[in-house]
């Protein structure tokens, strides 16, 4: 039998950015190599950018949407690239084009056709300038693309070359979004100097401290330098992004497009800046979950085309038949490996094949699945086994590797638990060598797999927000003794305490209160470092739980009663009122608490997750000391009140470890510090204090309440 063509590399999509309607906001992901989950609470907006994603790739401008693709050179969509401005190409050009040059001659013909035409001008009717050859250089050799679906009833894309994302090694790039940066930071200094400048004068002559013609000589000098600052807009400066921004459908207005494309310069995916064509056709395909075509007819179409791809030598030297039934067989093999791996216990398809001569008047092939002698159409199974039948026809049938992404929402439905774990096992290991896979998810099995890049959809004021999470496995979730799907909402409370042993005592005298409430216990080891570090960022933007810090050693009743003043500046829009009075609050108070909490609630204003943000103290000045002395500290036979007297006197004069209470009490009287100790501590307290009483209490208070809104 003939093999299959040598297979050219699949082209990697690196991203897509999303502006409009239905997302209300502008959406940036990038999608990881093998499998990509967004997740969140329903309504969040996951469905809506699958949607968006299966839109874009059916060419339907439905919304403004960029697919930012990896086209590497000798890729399916580079040659593609090539060819596409080859048979674009103007007639003065098109003869030297197709049989004269390099690949790269070709992109960079496309590039100058570009700027010369007026691609690099906010203002394209300017005269033309030199362009950098440089840039043009670093461009040429550039393999990343940008597919804007431009289509309504036919489908349509424009494909757009791409300079890497700023912060890249590609200098002369660099410099033209630096340049355009710094124009941008130009104008927004000029127009608060010279705002600034008509605040102080109006304020100066309602003081009667300037003359009425002293006022009117320098207010027109400030009108003057306000259309001085006009004339000095963006008409005469090359960017590269210029013709980009403008070309965009959606706004000619310039604030919306320095906004978005501002966004586009921060985060992390290459941006568009040349136009190299407009196709009606693209090489790729999405795998959709919810395509319902007719695979019976497609497996049909796929082998009469591979057939028909035979040189006529081999079409003489091999039966028709014969060749058919091998394939079929393979093609069977093929899909019933994928099938098992991705759905267990997955009953066997068969691919029923008509004779050849019949196959105008009869169905040539039908996928089935025999029960005794009953043979069941793949349309009449189960909602689960259609489903991943289905997904095993479409990537069996993909001879040419021209699937880019698989799209499955909500692959866990229909299965049990067993099946899902079986499924996430399977779709982890169908990314090995296919082609990338997305999905919207609330399954810890999926979430939770090692190939998994995880992206959290939450919804604020109504606009759907995007977090991705960064890669987190080895450092931080694994830190906060978290796993992906501990912040999916499978818990409502996260409960930050310092270390093991406040979770201990609290597990021990209101483990109930922690179950009913959903709590999940987070010590922090250390907490001092957490307002700056990336676990604050995983709390605060990944997850819609409610997060409550606990401290000891704090009068709580104060720190509540400045948070709750700090919070209402925040959500009167006085943001800087609210820092200022949360910072000066609790300045020059002694402790490590006092810091920490002031630094983590500053955070948290700033983030806009004040609502979800609780801070709660205790009285004593460490958890330990709520315990059975005679239990921690047995030689002592002193109060922990007088431990902590005889420590506060000699604190002075001890060196820097026995400054800490506990340091000072195993080395001073041999206290048992472990954690078995503090777990034997805890089992041995009679009754729960009234501390932990009240804090019950509050935990189900809180756990009670509806998601917060973000």
């Amino acid at each position: 039998m003939d093999e299959p063509p040598q297979l050219k590399p699949r082209p990697t999509l690196l991203g897509m950015r999303l502006y409009g309607p239905p997302i209300s906001s502008d959406v940036s992901v990038q999608f990881g190599p093998g499998l990509t989950a967004f997740y969140g609470r329903n309504g969040a907006g996951k469905t809506s950018i699958l949607n968006a994603l299966r839109n874009a790739f059916a060419g339907r401008a439905k919304y403004i949407t960029q697919l930012i693709m990896q086209a590497d050179h000798g890729s399916v969509a580079y040659d593609w690239v090539v060819r596409s401005i080859k048979d674009n190409a103007p007639p003065a050009s098109s003869y030297e084009l197709r049989y004269q040059t390099e690949d790269v001659d070709v992109i960079r013909h496309a590039i100058l056709q570009w700027f010369r035409s007026g691609g690099r001008y906010f203002d394209p009717s300017l005269s033309t300038d030199e362009l950098d050859p440089t840039f043009i250089d670093e461009l040429t050799k550039l393999t990343s693309i940008a597919v804007l679906p431009a289509g309504g009833v036919a489908p349509s894309w424009e494909v757009w070359l791409c300079m890497p994302p700023h912060g890249s090694r590609a200098a002369a790039c660099d410099e033209a979004a630096t340049r355009l940066v710094n124009l941008w930071r130009e104008e927004d200094e000029r127009v608060e100097r010279l705002t600034t400048e008509e605040e102080q004068l109006e304020a100066q002559y309602d003081a009667g401290a300037v003359t009425e013609e002293e006022y009117d000589k320098r207010h027109s000098e400030i009108e003057a330098a306000w259309k001085e600052a006009a004339a000095q807009d963006y008409d005469s400066v090359y960017e590269p992004v210029a013709a980009f921004a403008w070309d965009w459908p959606w706004s000619d207005e310039s604030a919306a497009v320095r906004r978005h494309t501002s966004r586009m310069l921060g985060d992390g995916l290459p941006v568009p800046v040349a136009k190299l064509f407009t196709t009606g056709t693209i090489p790729f395909e999405l795998e959709d979950d919810e395509d319902k075509s007719d695979l019976d007819r497609a497996t049909a179409v796929k082998l009469m085309a591979r057939l028909d791809s035979r040189t006529e030598e081999q079409k003489k030297d091999q039966a028709t038949d014969e060749l058919l039934r091998h394939w079929v067989g393979e093609l069977e093999s093929d899909v019933n490996s994928i099938y098992s791996t991705l759905l267990q216990d997955a009953p066997l398809l068969t691919l029923e094949m008509s004779d050849p001569s019949r196959w105008l008047t009869e169905k040539p092939l039908q996928w089935i699945v025999r029960y005794g002698h009953e043979a069941v159409p793949l349309t009449s199974l189960s909602r689960a086994e259609g489903r991943w039948g289905r997904i095993a026809i479409r990537r069996a049938l993909d001879f040419e590797s021209s699937i880019v992404a698989s799209v499955i929402d909500e692959p866990e439905a229909a299965l049990h638990r067993a099946a899902e774990r079986h499924m996430s096992i399977g779709i982890e290991a169908l990314t090995t060598f296919g082609p990338q896979l997305i999905t919207a998810t609330h399954s810890p099995e999926v979430l939770n797999s090692s190939a998994t890049s995880c992206i959290h959809v939450s919804k604020t004021g109504g606009k759907t927000c995007v977090g991705q999470i960064p890669d987190l496995r080895t450092e931080t979730l694994e830190n906060l003794g978290l796993s992906p799907s501990d912040l999916l909402g499978l818990y409502r409370i996260f409960l930050l305490v310092e270390g093991v042993h406040d979770e201990i005592v609290l597990r021990t005298f209101c483990g109930p209160a922690l179950d009913e409430a959903r709590v999940k216990i987070v010590p922090m080891h250390g907490a001092k470092k957490l307002p700056g570090s990336i676990e604050s960022q995983v709390l605060f933007d990944l997850t819609d739980a409610h997060i409550v810090a606990v401290l000891d050693d704090i009068r709580i009743q104060e720190v509540n009663r400045v948070w709750d003043e700090a919070v209402k500046l925040s959500e009167a829009n006085e943001l800087d009122s609210a820092m200022t009075h949360l910072t000066s609050a609790f300045r020059g108070r002694k402790g490590n608490e006092y810091e920490w909490i002031t630094n983590w609630l500053a955070r948290a204003l700033k983030r806009q997750v004040a609502s979800r943000v609780e801070p709660y103290g205790f009285q004593a000045r460490d958890i330990i000391e709520y315990l059975p002395v005679k239990v921690l500290v047995p030689k002592a036979r002193k109060s922990w009140a007088d431990l902590r007297e005889e420590h506060d006197q000699e604190k002075a004069s001890l060196d820097k470890a026995r400054q800490d209470f506990k340091q000072w009490l195993i080395k001073t009287y041999k206290a048992d510090m472990s954690v078995s100790a503090i777990q034997r501590g805890a089992d041995a307290a009679t009754g729960m204090p009234e501390e932990f009483r009240k804090f019950s209490y509050r935990i189900r208070e809180i756990g009670s309440r509806r998601s917060a809104v973000r």
